[in-house]
C-alpha cells in the first residue's frame, strides 16, 4: 500500500505524464489490494493478483511509453521552446531591423526634407557622375530645371572658360579614384552668369563597400569671394600696414608693412612673432611681449582693440604707431588682423601743439591777454588769472558763471554784446568779436576787446563750448579817439585844400581859356613871321602853364587817393593815333618821325579807362619828343604770354613801349625819374622845363591800372619807357567798334614799293601792308627805287616820303612820274607841310597825299583808291575822311546844328562862339543858367555848351531844369538835347556830378578846337 504513493508522487513531478490517469490507476490497484486482503476466495485472489500484476505490467509499460512519449514531448517542447526563442530572437531582430529601417526612412525623409529646403544645391549621381536627382536649391543656383540636368554630368554644363583648369583636373582625378573632394570653383548658370561655388562631393557605398552613388553639395560663395578679393585688394594696397598672425607667427603682410619696417623682403617677416618688431620695453616701462599678449587678449574678448604702440624698424629706429587688433576667421582658423598707422607726424604735431600752447600761454601773459572758456549748456565759464588781475578781483570773488560776466559789462553796451553773442552761438557769424566798456572792482572805467568762437556743437548744431581771448584796450581806445579827432582835422584841411584847388583851377583856367583860345584863333589869320612867332610863343607859354596846372591837380588827386578809374570799351589803334596826332606838329617842327606799331595778336578793343591810358601815353610821348633833338619816337604795343587766339572776355596783359633816339639818361639817375618833382638832374629842368610830376603821375596811374612801368636808357642812345596793362578783351561788335580789317583778296600778293630813308617807318608801313595781303619792299634811296622799278618786279604802287634827305624827294617828284607815268603814288608829308609840286606832277596815275604819322584807315583807304578799288566799306572811308579833317562838321562848311552857349564870362563866351564859327557852326549865347532854361523853352537846341559855375543859376541846376522841360513837354521828332559841360574844375567827382545832373559830355577849360570839333562830330552822328 505504501508503494503506490511513491510513483504517484514522482509522476506528479513529471508534468509530461498523465498524472490524473496514473493517480486513478494507482487508486484502483490500491483498492483491489485492500479488497484482496479482506477476501480469501482463491480464484478471486488469483484473479486479483493477475489483475494487479497485469495492471502493474500495463502500468510500467504505460510508464515507459509515457516516459518515452514524455521524453519525445519534452524534446518537442524543448525544440519548440528553442524555436520559439529563435523565433522571438528573429522577431526581435526583425523588429529591430524594421525599427532601424523606419529610423533610416525617417532620417532619409528628414534628409530629403532638408535637401529639398536647403539653399545649397544638392545632387545625387550614379557612379559615372550622371545626375539622378537634384534639389530646388541646385536649380535655383544654376537656373536649370530638373528635367534639363537629369542624366548629365554637372561639369559639362556648369564649368566655363574662367574655371580653373587645375581644379578641373583635380576633380576628375578624384572621381576616377572614387574619392571625395572639396573645392572652390567658378561655375556658370544657365544665363551665363559667372559665380563662385564651394563644392563638396562624397561617394556613397553599399554594405559591400561598393560605390552606388555620389552626392554633391554646392554653396554659392560669390559674395564671400568678392569680399575676400576686396579685402585682399585693401590689404595689399592700403597705405596702412596690414599684418595677419596666429599662434604660429606672422602669416602675411602687405607692401606698406615692408615699407614701414624698412624690410626689403616679405620672407624676412613671415613666421616671425609680432614682438620681433618692437623694442623690448614700451614707453610705459612694460615688456613688449607681456603687454602685447594683454592687447591680444583684450582684442579677442572685445572683438576690436585700438591702442598706441612703439615699433622698431629693421634699421633699428623706433617709431610710434596707432595699432588696431581685430580677430578674423581665415580658412576656418582664428587669425588676428593688425593694422598699423605711423603716427610720427601726429606725435610731432602734438608736441608742436603742446609747445605752441605753452608759447600761447606765455604770449597771453606777456601781452596781458586773458583766456576764457564757456560751457554753453551749463553757463559755466573759466577765466584765466589775467582777467581777475585786470579786473582787480581775487579768485574767491570771481564767480565762474556767464551771469557774473554780464554784470561786469556797461549797461549801455550789454544789449549789443548779447546780440552779437547770440548771433554767433546760433551760427550766424564766424566769430564773436566785440569791444565793450567795463569797470574794475574799484569802479575804474575800462575798455575790453574780446574775440572767440564756438568750437564744439552737438548733432543738431547747438553750441556746446566756446573759447576766446580778451584784452584791456583802454589805451588803444584813447589813441583811437585822438586819431579820430586828428583825422577829422585832417579831413577838414583836405576839404579846404580841395576847395582851394577847385577855386585855383577855375580862376586860372578861365582866363587861360581866353588867352589860349584867342591865340589859336589869331594864328589861323594872316600874320607876318614876327607876329606868328610872338603868338606861338604866347600859346606855348599858356600851354606850359596849363600842363603845370594839370600835373599839380592830377598829382593832388592821386596823392589823396581820390582818383577813380573807369572801365569802358577802348579802341586801341585810334587811341594811339590820337596821341601821336596830338604831337604831330611839334614832332614835325623838330624833324622827328612819329611811328607806331601793333603786334598781330593785339586785339582791336580792350576794356579800360581811356582818359588815363591816354594821359600816360601823352606824358611818355611828350617826354620822348621833348628830350629828342631829332630822330624818331616809336610807340609799340604787344601782348605778353598769349597766343594769337583770343575772344571777348579773355584776360590779357598788354605791354606798351615808347622808344626815342634822344639824349638818354645815365644809369645812376634812372631811380630818380619816377619821384615827384624830380628829373634826371637840375640842368634838365633848366634846359627843357617841366615840373617833374609827369613820370610820377604815370607811375601812379599805371599802378592804379594794375601794371608796372620801367625804363631803359643810356646817354646819347635814347630811352625806352615800357609799362604793362592787365586788361580784358572786348568783342569789337559788342563795343560798337570796327573789327580788325579782313584781308581783301584783290590785294593778295600785289607788290608795293616803300621809299623812305627811316628804317623804322619802312618797317611799320611794311607791317601794315603785309597785314592786308600786299608784298611790300622797302628802299631808302632814289637809286634803289629806280633800279627796282626798272627791273622785272611788277610794282603796282609806290609810297614815298616827301621828307627824304639829300634831295631825294625832289628827284622822286621830278623823275618818277616821267619814268613811270602809270605808277600810282602815295606821298607822306609832315603835318601842315604843303607840297604844291604834287599837284603839278604830269602823271596819268592816281596820286594821294597823307600826313604823318600815317593812320591805319587813311592808308588803307588811299591804297584802295590808288589801285582803283573804290568799293571800300563806307565806315572805313568815312573814318578816313574824319582822320584827314573831314566829316559831318568841317571848318569852313555851314552846319545846320542849333547850338546854345551858356557862359557868364564874356571872354570865354566869345572864344567858344568864335571856335564854333570856325567850325562852320552858328551859336546863340546867354550869360547864365536861368536864361538858358528860358531860351530852351522857346525853341529846341541840338547841343548846349553849359558852363557849370554861373550866377543866379549854375550849370547843374540849369541842366536839371532843361531835362525837366524835356520830360514835361511833348516835342515830336526831337532828339534829346546834347548838353556838354564846360568847366574849369578838373578834380575827382566833377565828371560824375555833371552826368548826374543830366549832362551828356564834359570839356575842360581851356577849350581845345580839336576837342570841340570831336564833340560836334559825336553830336551830329547822334542826331543823324
Amino acid at each position: 500500500m505504501l508503494y503506490f504513493p511513491k510513483p504517484a508522487f514522482f509522476a506528479r513531478l513529471r508534468q509530461a505524464l498523465p498524472w490524473p490517469l496514473i493517480l486513478c490507476a494507482c487508486l484502483t490497484v490500491l483498492a483491489l489490494l485492500i479488497y484482496r486482503t479482506f477476501t480469501h476466495v482463491g480464484w478471486q485472489v488469483g484473479l486479483m493478483d493477475l489483475v494487479v500484476s497485469a495492471s502493474g505490467l500495463v502500468f510500467w509499460l504505460a510508464i515507459g511509453a509515457v516516459r518515452h512519449t514524455a521524453h519525445l514531448h519534452q524534446h518537442a517542447e524543448e525544440k519548440a521552446a528553442t524555436l520559439e526563442r529563435e523565433l522571438r530572437g528573429k522577431i526581435a531582430d526583425l523588429e529591430a531591423h524594421n525599427h532601424k529601417i523606419q529610423h533610416l526612412l525617417d532620417d532619409r525623409q528628414t534628409l530629403a526634407l532638408v535637401a529639398m529646403r536647403t539653399h545649397n544645391g544638392v545632387v545625387i549621381t550614379d557612379p559615372q557622375g550622371h545626375i539622378q536627382w537634384a534639389n530646388p536649391g541646385f536649380t535655383r543656383i544654376t537656373g536649370y530645371t530638373l528635367d534639363e540636368v537629369l542624366g548629365k554630368k554637372p561639369g559639362v554644363f556648369l564649368q566655363g572658360q574662367d574655371t580653373d583648369q587645375a581644379t578641373r583636373l583635380m576633380m576628375r582625378s578624384a572621381l576616377q579614384q572614387g574619392e571625395g573632394f572639396r573645392v572652390e570653383v567658378v561655375n556658370y548658370n544657365k544665363n551665363g552668369r559667372k559665380y563662385w561655388a564651394a563644392v563638396d562631393v562624397q561617394p556613397l557605398h553599399d554594405e559591400q563597400g561598393n560605390i552606388t552613388h555620389y552626392m554633391g553639395i554646392q554653396n554659392e560663395i560669390t559674395e564671400r569671394v568678392l569680399s575676400e578679393q576686396k579685402f585682399r585688394i585693401l590689404f595689399e594696397h592700403s597705405i596702412d600696414a596690414h599684418i595677419l598672425y596666429n599662434q604660429r607667427g606672422i602669416l602675411d603682410c602687405n607692401q606698406a608693412t615692408l615699407d614701414m619696417l624698412r624690410c626689403p623682403e616679405k620672407k624676412r617677416i613671415l613666421g616671425q612673432r609680432p614682438s620681433r618688431f618692437s623694442p623690448e620695453i614700451q614707453p610705459d616701462g612694460r615688456a613688449s611681449i607681456s603687454k602685447g599678449e594683454e592687447m591680444d587678449t583684450i582684442a579677442r574678448k572685445r572683438g576690436f582693440h585700438r591702442f598706441e604702440w612703439v615699433h622698431r624698424r629693421m634699421t633699428g629706429e623706433d617709431f610710434p604707431t596707432e595699432s588696431t587688433l581685430t580677430p578674423v576667421i581665415i580658412n576656418g582658423e582664428q587669425t588676428m588682423l593688425v593694422v598699423l598707422r605711423d603716427i610720427s607726424e601726429r606725435k610731432r604735431a602734438e608736441q608742436t601743439i603742446a609747445l605752441n600752447e605753452q608759447r600761447l600761454d606765455m604770449a597771453l601773459k606777456a601781452s596781458k591777454q586773458y583766456l576764457w572758456d564757456w560751457l554753453v549748456p551749463t553757463g559755466a565759464v573759466y577765466f584765466s588769472s589775467e582777467w581777475s588781475r585786470i579786473m582787480g578781483y581775487d579768485e574767491k570773488d570771481t564767480i565762474p558763471r556767464i551771469e557774473f560776466w554780464d554784470k561786469t559789462i556797461h549797461p549801455e553796451d550789454l544789449p549789443r554784446v548779447k546780440q552779437l553773442l547770440d548771433a554767433h552761438v546760433s551760427g550766424e557769424t564766424e566769430f564773436f568779436d566785440v569791444e565793450y566798456r567795463s569797470a574794475t572792482k574799484s569802479g575804474e572805467p575800462m575798455w575790453f576787446g574780446t574775440r572767440g568762437r564756438v568750437v564744439e556743437r552737438d548733432s543738431e548744431g547747438r553750441a556746446l563750448r566756446m573759447i576766446g581771448t580778451g584784452m584791456d584796450i583802454t589805451r588803444r581806445k584813447k589813441i583811437e579817439e585822438e586819431l579820430r579827432l586828428a583825422k577829422a582835422a585832417a579831413e577838414s584841411a583836405d576839404r579846404a585844400k580841395s576847395e582851394f584847388l577847385a577855386v585855383m583851377s577855375h580862376e586860372i583856367r578861365t582866363p587861360m581859356n581866353g588867352l589860349i583860345g584867342f591865340t589859336s584863333l589869331l594864328l589861323d589869320t594872316p600874320l607876318n613871321n614876327t607876329q606868328r612867332d610872338h603868338l606861338e610863343t604866347v600859346r606855348n607859354c599858356g600851354e606850359s602853364l596849363l600842363t603845370l596846372i594839370n600835373d599839380i591837380l592830377d598829382f593832388s588827386k592821386i596823392e589823396s587817393g581820390r582818383l577813380e578809374l573807369e572801365a569802358q570799351p577802348l579802341p586801341l589803334r585810334s587811341t594811339i593815333e590820337d596821341v601821336l596826332e596830338l604831337y604831330a606838329q611839334r614832332a614835325a617842327a623838330r624833324h622827328i618821325e612819329l611811328i607806331y606799331s601793333l603786334a598781330d595778336n593785339v586785339p582791336p578793343c580792350i576794356r579800360g579807362d581811356w582818359s588815363r591810358l591816354r594821359q600816360v601815353l601823352v606824358n611818355l610821348v611828350a617826354n620822348a619828343i621833348k628830350f629828342t633833338p631829332q630822330g624818331e619816337v616809336e610807340l609799340s604795343v604787344r601782348v605778353i604770354d598769349v597766343g594769337t587766339q583770343w575772344k571777348g572776355g579773355d584776360r590779357i596783359v598788354l605791354e606798351f613801349s615808347v622808344r626815342d633816339t634822344g639824349i638818354g639818361i645815365e644809369e645812376s639817375k634812372l631811380s630818380r625819374l619816377f619821384k615827384p618833382f624830380s628829373q634826371a638832374d637840375s640842368s634838365t629842368t633848366r634846359r627843357f622845363g617841366g615840373t617833374g610830376l609827369g613820370l610820377a603821375i604815370c607811375k601812379n596811374l599805371v599802378a592804379l591800372m594794375g601794371g608796372e612801368i620801367r625804363v631803359q636808357s643810356r646817354p646819347q642812345d635814347g630811352s625806352v619807357f615800357t609799362f604793362t596793362l592787365p586788361t580784358e578783351v572786348v568783342d569789337p561788335v559788342d563795343a560798337g567798334s570796327e573789327a580788325k580789317a579782313e584781308i581783301d583778296a584783290r590785294l593778295q600778293g600785289l607788290p608795293v614799293l616803300i621809299v623812305d630813308d627811316n628804317q623804322s617807318l619802312r618797317r611799320s608801313l611794311a607791317e601794315l601792308l603785309q597785314g592786308w595781303g600786299l608784298q611790300p619792299q622797302g628802299v631808302r634811296t632814289f637809286a634803289e627805287a629806280r633800279k627796282i622799278l626798272e627791273g622785272p618786279n611788277d610794282i603796282r604802287l609806290a609810297i614815298l616820303d616827301s621828307n627824304l634827305s639829300d634831295g631825294v624827294a625832289s628827284s622822286l617828284l621830278e623823275q618818277l612820274p616821267a619814268l613811270f607815268p602809270t605808277l600810282p603814288l602815295i606821298f607822306l608829308s609832315a603835318v601842315n607841310e604843303h607840297l604844291p609840286e604834287v599837284d603839278k606832277i604830269p602823271t596819268r596815275a592816281p596820286r594821294h597825299l597823307l600826313n604823318k604819322p600815317v593812320h591805319y584807315h587813311q592808308l588803307r583807304h588811299a591804297v584802295h583808291q590808288a589801285l582803283n578799288m573804290n568799293d571800300i566799306a563806307p565806315d572805313t572811308a568815312r573814318e578816313s575822311r574824319d582822320r584827314a579833317g573831314l566829316g559831318d562838321v568841317t571848318p569852313g562848311e555851314e552846319s545846320d546844328l542849333k547850338i546854345l552857349v551858356v557862359e557868364d564870362n564874356l571872354v570865354n563866351q566869345k572864344v567858344v562862339t568864335l571856335m564854333l564859327a570856325k567850325l562852320g557852326c552858328k551859336a546863340e549865347a546867354v550869360n547864365n543858367g536861368r536864361l538858358a532854361v528860358d531860351a530852351f523853352r522857346q525853341q529846341n537846341y541840338d547841343v548846349i555848351f553849359m558852363d557849370v559855375q554861373m550866377p543866379e543859376m549854375d550849370g547843374y541846376a540849369a541842366s536839371v531844369a532843361i531835362r525837366s522841360v524835356e520830360a514835361s513837354t511833348s516835342r515830336l521828332n526831337h532828339t534829346p538835347t546834347h548838353i556838354v559841360a564846360l568847366t574849369a574844375n578838373a578834380l575827382t567827382g566833377d565828371r560824375e556830378k555833371c552826368l548826374q545832373a543830366g549832362m551828356d559830355d564834359y570839356l575842360t577849360k581851356p577849350i581845345q578846337l580839336r576837342e570841340l570839333e570831336r564833340t560836334l562830330r559825336r553830336v551830329a552822328k547822334h542826331q543823324n
